[in-house]
């Protein structure tokens, strides 16, 4: 997954320093750590791009920056964790997709997610993967479709947790391809693929931070991708749009 930064409203400094623009608050920052909270389970894709940009801020601060994992409740455990702490910078926010979806699933959330943050910047975005334990006797997207209307309900998918970005990428391959999928929620994107791997689960729709090295090793087959477009790092993977899954797209920020 590749997230988006957010700090805590009413502080400029990491903001101004990020973006290497002098001024006298921020010239002393950071005088100690940095925590960079992490709503998610340790290993995932999404985890992997926090300690990449901890890293690199740490070289530019010359003060570490910490990931600290805090997943649960589709990243709300994290995320408000980082709205109330103090606003003096030190604690900034790994934000990912469902930043804005629990927006709209909620009705009441411990945090505003709007006025309680501040974007630093867009980190990038990225496809999901439509994948399948091998052996399910599928090779294709239309092979899985097919299977899925034979055998409704039978299939299960595996996702991270509800209300999960993976959980509604899956939710609109089942609506787009009018197929009926049995879902599974995790409490982390880990333990969902080690389960499909495993043969556990059937399908999932994981971002490829998460599930490409299992694809590489043969121990995942990997079908299609969600994006409108072909993924430029997979350009022989067809997007689910291509496989007949007409007017399908979904990306990650």
């Amino acid at each position: 997954m590749n997230p988006a930064i957010l700090i805590r409203t009413g502080v400029a400094t990491c903001l101004l320093i990020i973006f290497g623009v002098p001024c006298a608050a921020a010239q002393d920052f950071p005088n100690r750590p940095v925590r960079l909270v992490a709503p998610f389970s340790a290993g995932g894709g999404a985890d992997a791009a926090a300690r990449l940009v901890a890293e690199k801020l740490s070289e530019s601060f010359g003060k570490q920056v910490v990931v600290d994992n805090r997943p649960g409740a589709s990243n709300i455990i994290g995320t408000e964790i980082v709205a109330k702490a103090p606003a003096d910078g030190y604690t900034i926010l790994l934000a990912i997709n469902n930043h804005a979806i629990n927006a709209g699933m909620f009705t009441k959330l411990p945090y505003h997610p709007e006025k309680d943050f501040a974007p630093i910047t867009l980190i990038g975005l990225t496809p999901f993967m439509l994948v399948v334990h091998p052996s399910l006797p599928v090779k294709s997207t239309q092979d899985l479709i097919a299977l899925a209307r034979a055998k409704p309900g039978t299939l299960n998918y595996a996702s991270p947790g509800n209300g999960t970005a993976a959980h509604f990428a899956a939710e609109l391959f089942k609506l787009r391809a009018k197929v009926e999928l049995t879902h599974i929620p995790y409490k982390g994107v880990s333990q969902a693929v080690i389960d499909l791997v495993a043969g556990t689960v059937h399908v999932m729709i994981p971002s490829p931070g998460s599930a490409l090295a299992q694809v590489k090793a043969g121990r995942l087959r990997l079908l299609a991708v969600t994006t409108h477009h072909r993924a430029r790092t997979l350009p022989d993977v067809p997007t689910l749009h291509e496989s007949g899954v007409p007017g399908y797209e979904f990306s990650n920020w």
